[in-house]
């Protein structure tokens, strides 16, 4: 945006011609999860297809088509819901305004430019690089479950997601999303500006949420969940990460309490 490359009022018919009321939504609620778009990775026919075929490859366009005949959770901009198919797309998008990968952005923009040496994006498999831990759940506690850190391939998550690193460099990355090392103080004021979020006391603004004077953002991939948040005005970090996905105990409940501190 701030190079000119694309702008938030941007319709997404300008880029995605044929996806269904793409007239009605705009980059900006890509990125502040208004837009109403389905999330394919809580349909069904997703959820059917990792399950018998877990190391199957994901292309983005795959992912946005199964969202294509499903309806919209509310006119767009007018509700927020949480759907990983805004950002996949926004991955799209970047790649067709930039003419490069997404991997090479990401490198380029954050991870050469932080100098982190243990952060990278995956385009595919399952293998996660070097040492990391074992991974447990995918929602609900069954001790039967397999260990699932080198489960499913990554490619499902793809711009939403498919992303490693480590405690000490989310730290890092975190306090400059939060500080606007990236952006311009104008944009960053904007993307900072959060809407209220029904029955939560959260704001998400873009691609970022905040409680209290905390701004961060919470992850989660089958086995693992994270949580990263910084307050410049306490001058504070705070990382929390779980090698399990429990729907009933996450990191970003544990947020309430470390604020208080």
């Amino acid at each position: 945006v701030d190079e000119g490359l694309v702008n938030l009022s941007d319709p997404l018919s300008r880029y995605l011609p044929d996806y269904p009321r793409a007239d009605e939504v705009n980059i900006e609620m890509l990125t502040n999860m208004r837009s109403g778009i389905c999330n394919y990775s809580e349909l069904e026919e997703f959820a059917a297809k990792i399950g018998t075929d877990p190391t199957a490859s994901w292309l983005p366009e795959e992912l946005i088509a199964m969202t294509e005949g499903q309806p919209y959770y509310f006119t767009p901009g007018t509700g927020f819901h949480y759907s990983n198919t805004n950002t996949i797309i926004a991955g799209e998008i970047i790649e067709m305004v930039t003419g490069n990968s997404l991997e090479s952005e990401i490198d380029k923009r954050i991870i050469d430019s932080l100098g982190l040496e243990n952060t990278s994006y995956l385009n595919g498999g399952t293998e996660i690089p070097g040492y990391h831990p074992k991974a447990y759940y995918t929602g609900e506690y069954d001790p039967d479950f397999i260990e699932c850190s080198e489960w499913l391939d990554c490619s499902w998550a793809g711009a939403a997601g498919s992303m490693v690193s480590n405690l000490f460099e989310l730290r890092t990355y975190v306090q400059s999303l939060v500080d606007g090392y990236f952006l311009s103080d104008e944009l960053q004021r904007d993307r900072l500006r959060g809407n209220e979020i029904q029955g939560s006391d959260k704001k998400y603004g873009m691609g970022i949420f905040s409680y209290d004077s905390f701004y961060g953002h919470n992850g989660g991939y089958p086995g693992f969940t994270s949580l990263m948040m910084h307050s410049s005005e306490r001058n504070c970090t705070v990382i929390i990460w779980y090698n399990c996905q429990l729907e009933e105990t996450s990191p970003t409940m544990l947020l309430p309490e470390v604020a208080r501190i």
